[in-house]
């Protein structure tokens, strides 16, 4: 259901003042194709207010008021699927191991490597979101100056939860392990094997849900002054800063790792074997919190065994409110030109260039929360028995940390530039080509502080790897910092013909390089010692894209007044068709691996495999790649394979529309659409599975097809989405 309410008020010539207000509330079901369900709903509003004011006709100023914002609520109704079972509970399936926190009576998160399953997470996060903002714009006529000035301000809340895992983790890997009645005999284990056997690769769980409640305030000026400097040539020129202090949550309960604050000498001691902790003396070592102590309001969020805590008071080194520091040089200037080559107004060269900076995207915060001191996860890096668990102890588990940023971070820094020309052919033809680029800088990524060299655990066999971790006492670190970049070069072509009895056509193509280090705030590289090595095609990377829309009055009876000329004439054709290169697929070995023996296991840092033939097949059917192509590197070993190199499938697309117009006297008409998408009916994939399949003892990857059950065993290399087929649509519009 959704409200809206608008309102227009003139109370003289010069003042002009609207607003409006939109509610609604969305209802629909989270993780829907998950074990766990839940109903996910989504109330939210924006308003605004505007007061134009016209001093005189070269003076006028606008302001602007908005509140807008949202509430997210996984809460209700928390489920089981009904497409896979009847319960999410624990003691139904006879799971009867004890938990480390015992936190949730729902069955954990299975995920089997080289095998694709549903997942287990009961819920993603809530929300509560409010935003107000202030804007005001003043333009000013000043002989062959148009110029502009503005201020932009906004202040935003977010009180947001992110829940762990607190029903638990396990990854099931193939394993190999030495036969304890003839050490040459070498035994072989699947990812089925090991689960049914109960023996897991990792094991997380987290114990608790805080909530973190963030504020950040944002302020923006700027200048700009469009020049008339002749009657051919126009310059634009500006600047505009941003203030943008990092987000923070005024209880401060959030926690950093950083290594300046680790102190070795105090550093855990990890028993080589099981990779458990033996001994603590500083279970929060190189763990900061912002400001200088908790408030007493800050007591009200934060429970008492974390701020009566000295060790948790000791955190506290009157860092930032945010924990990272304000940068106040974001100065960012703009410069833009208009040249009329003949003077005709037929040839005309044009180009601009413009730097901006964005604000550090929040999650880097939001989670913050979610661990030591204040929540606990529980990393089990090593192989063990989902039986003995409960005999580890939640002392002698190491943590993971989830969320962490660089005390240095910057906001994100990127130039856009263009150079082109415009040509008027003839009356009805103008043709354009452009060079458009950009450079981005400063961009943020995921690293792993507790990631060692590759071949670590391959040099050190037999022992655990939360053992062999730099900062000992922790699992894996995660913690955005700034140093990856991206750049987009381009060269565009366009042409448009307007027909004589109306109509037109435009064709475009656009041949064009996107490279970047990932193409995600939080990408996390195979490698976090050489983020280079990930340095590859965009995500989003289409070379070649030719695109065509036209509109096209059927030419007869477009202007009749017989009845059977004005029912059967005046149709209009539309349509558009886009041809382009596939997007990139990032081939990725089995999750849940660590072939390189970094001590990197979390599935959402993949390595990749060794190309070692054609990873395309002939025919290009359901099946696209070559599962034989590739090969796990040598241990200790990262693949050669790139980042997001295997290069997708064809994209193919037509659409058109057939419309007609009814007049019903002078005021009064219908409009008749029929609409018809993917008109040749041919299938156009946009969708390759890259995650390949089990790991064999030979170093070959299981294939797609088992011949001895006739069914799929995973799906890389197939194709898993497509364009829908031909979809037809009608329309009949009253218009009065």
């Amino acid at each position: 259901m959704a409200y809206l309410v608008k309102v227009d008020y003139n109370p003289n010539a010069k003042n002009q003042i609207s607003g409006h207000f939109v509610h609604d509330n969305v209802l629909n079901v989270g993780n829907s194709t998950n074990y766990v369900i839940y109903d996910r709903t989504i109330p939210g509003l924006t308003s605004s207010v505007q007061w134009t004011h016209t001093f005189n006709e070269k003076t006028v100023n606008t302001a602007v008021f908005s509140y807008s914002g949202n509430i997210i609520n996984e809460g209700g109704n928390i489920r089981p699927n009904p497409q896979f079972g009847k319960s999410i509970l624990r003691s139904d399936y006879s799971l009867t191991y004890p938990t480390l926190y015992n936190a949730s009576p729902i069955i954990p998160q299975i995920t089997l490597s080289g095998f694709g399953n549903p997942a287990t997470s009961p819920r993603n996060f809530d929300n509560s979101q409010r935003i107000y903002a202030l804007k005001d714009d003043f333009s000013r006529l000043l002989g062959k100056h148009s110029l502009k000035t503005g201020v932009y301000f906004w202040r935003a809340r977010k009180n947001q939860t992110a829940p762990p895992q607190l029903n638990g983790a396990f990854n099931f890997a193939a394993t190999t392990v030495t036969d304890p009645n003839n050490s040459a005999n070498k035994v072989a284990y699947s990812p089925l094997d090991n689960l049914v056997r109960g023996t897991f690769s990792t094991y997380s769980e987290g114990s608790n849900t805080p909530q973190i409640q963030a504020r950040f305030s944002q302020f923006e000026t700027y200048l700009q002054d469009d020049w008339t400097v002749s009657r051919r040539l126009t310059v634009n020129l500006g600047v505009r800063w941003q203030y943008m202090p990092p987000i923070n949550s005024w209880p401060n309960n959030t926690s950093f790792f950083a290594p300046s604050y680790y102190d070795s000498t105090k550093a855990a001691t990890i028993s080589p074997s099981s990779g458990l902790i033996t001994s603590n003396p500083s279970p929060y070592n190189g763990l900061i919190l912002p400001g200088t102590g908790f408030s007493a309001k800050s007591k009200q969020v934060v429970a008492p065994a974390v701020y009566n805590n000295p060790q948790v008071q000791a955190l506290f080194h009157g860092l930032p409110a945010g924990l990272i520091n304000t940068v106040y040089n974001t100065f960012a200037p703009r410069l833009g030109f208009a040249l009329d080559l003949t003077g005709a107004q037929t040839t005309v060269l044009h180009g601009g260039y413009g730097m901006s900076y964005e604000r550090v995207e929040g999650n880097y915060i939001y989670g913050a929360s979610s661990q030591l001191p204040f929540t606990a996860v529980a990393s089990l890096a090593s192989a063990g028995n989902a039986d003995s668990l409960g005999s580890i102890g939640t002392s002698a588990a190491p943590q993971n940390i989830g969320n962490s940023g660089d005390l240095h971070l910057v906001p994100p820094r990127i130039h856009n530039f263009s150079l082109g020309v415009q040509h008027k052919l003839t009356n009805s033809t103008e043709v354009e080509l452009n060079y458009v680029g950009s450079h981005s800088a400063n961009l943020t990524w995921l690293k792993d502080l507790n990631q060692a060299a590759a071949g670590t655990e391959q040099a050190n066999p037999g022992s655990a790897r939360n053992a062999l971790r730099p900062y000992k006492g922790y699992g894996e670190i995660s913690q955005y910092t700034n140093g990856a970049h991206s750049n987009y070069n381009s060269l565009q072509a366009r042409m448009q013909s307007r027909f004589s009895k109306g109509g037109l056509v435009t064709l475009s193509y656009t041949w064009s390089k996107c490279l970047s280090m990932g193409s995600a705030y939080n990408y996390a590289p195979q490698d976090s010692n050489n983020l280079a090595a990930d340095y590859g095609p965009c995500s989003y990377n289409q070379p070649k894209i030719f695109a065509a829309s036209y509109v096209y009055p059927l030419p007869f009876w477009q202007h009749e007044h017989t009845w059977y000329k004005a029912a059967l004439g005046a149709w209009q054709l539309s349509g558009l068709t886009r041809i382009a290169n596939g997007l990139p697929i990032n081939i990725t070995q089995p999750s849940g691996l660590s072939v390189a023996g970094d001590l990197v296991t979390t599935s959402s840092v993949a390595q990749r495999p060794n190309l070692v033939g054609n990873p395309y097949l002939p025919g290009r059917g359901k099946q696209y790649l070559n599962y034989a192509a590739f090969q796990q590197p040598a241990p200790g070993t990262f693949g050669n394979l790139g980042y997001d190199a295997i290069k997708g499938p064809l994209y193919n697309n037509w659409d058109a529309t057939l419309q007609k117009n009814f007049p019903i006297g002078e005021k009064i008409g219908l409009e008749f659409r029929a609409e018809m998408f993917n008109v040749p009916n041919h299938l156009s994939p946009f969708t390759v599975g890259g995650g390949l399949g089990t790991v064999q003892t030979d170093g070959t990857y299981q294939s797609n097809f088992s011949t001895s059950t006739g069914a799929f065993q995973n799906s890389f290399g197939q194709i898993t989405a497509t364009t829908d087929p031909r979809t037809m649509e009608f329309a009949l519009r009253l218009n009065f």
